[in-house]
């Protein structure tokens, strides 16, 4: 079979018999004039659980010293639904939700004290599951 009817005429305009990508990502049979989908590429889910950063992050710290946390939203969907927990083991510390303009969330411990030093965890929350920041903090060893 020649280059230009399997590919399409030259003109660029034809019966091609290759794979086109659609518009939200989904794989679309190149036919002329068909909008055939191919049944082994998976379509994009239309709820997502969030995609968070840090996923994990140790960090150490001295006795009285602030320790700031931020948990960053890289994608969501629905977008509109995010809530946050924070929590230090399993006690919730705060609890809020995401504004229209905002992709983040911090929590501060302003002086840690010994009680402090554990695995603070930051929740974001969609109706499609829950994304995860998870913060090991640690002595700092000249303490």
């Amino acid at each position: 079979m020649p280059d230009d009817e399997r590919y399409g005429n030259e003109d660029g305009k034809g019966a091609g018999h290759y794979p086109l990508l659609d518009e939200i990502g989904g794989w679309l049979a190149g036919m002329e004039g068909a909008k055939e989908e191919c049944s082994e590429v998976p379509r994009p889910s239309s709820s997502d659980p969030p995609t968070v950063e840090p996923a994990f992050l140790e960090t150490r710290q001295g006795l009285s010293r602030p320790v700031v946390m931020t948990c960053r939203v890289l994608r969501a969907h629905p977008s509109r639904v995010l809530r946050f927990e924070w929590r230090l083991s399993n006690r919730l510390l705060h609890a809020g939700a995401f504004t229209e303009h905002k992709d983040q969330t911090e929590y501060t411990v302003r002086s840690l004290n010994r009680e402090g030093w554990g695995e603070y965890t930051c929740n974001v929350i969609n109706e499609a599951g829950t994304g995860k920041c998870t913060f090991h903090v640690t002595r700092r060893t000249s303490d």
